[in-house]
C-alpha cells in the first residue's frame, strides 16, 4: 500500500492510500492546508523520530530504506520510479 510521508519536525506523518502516483506534491499540498500538523498526526500514523533506533539506506535512487524502532519494528520505504510518493511496504513487530 502506498502512502503519503509528511516530515514534521518531530516526526513522520504517514498517510494511507494516497490515491493517484503522479498528484503527490499536489496532495500534499492540500492535506497540509486541511489542518494543523498536530491534527494529521492524530489522524494518521504518526512515528516520532525518537522511536527510531536506527535506519539502514539499502539504495539511494529510488530510495529504499529500514527503519528499526527501539521496540525492534522494523518499517521498510521504498520510493516509486514512476510517482511522487514513498510506500511503506512493511511494519514487522
Amino acid at each position: 500500500m502506498g502512502h503519503d510521508l509528511l516530515l514534521l519536525n518531530n516526526g513522520f506523518v504517514f498517510v494511507p492510500d494516497p490515491g493517484d502516483v503522479d498528484k503527490g506534491r499536489e496532495r500534499l499540498r492540500t492535506l497540509i492546508g486541511s489542518a494543523p500538523a498536530e491534527k494529521l498526526a492524530e489522524r494518521h500514523l504518526f512515528l516520532p523520530y525518537e522511536e527510531v533506533a536506527s535506519t539502514k539506506i539499502e539504495k539511494r535512487a529510488p530510495i529504499r530504506a529500514t527503519l528499526t524502532l527501539h521496540d525492534g519494528r522494523r518499517i521498510t520505504l521504498r520510493e516509486k520510479w514512476d510517482g511522487e510518493d514513498l510506500e511503506l511496504t512493511d511494519l514487522k513487530g
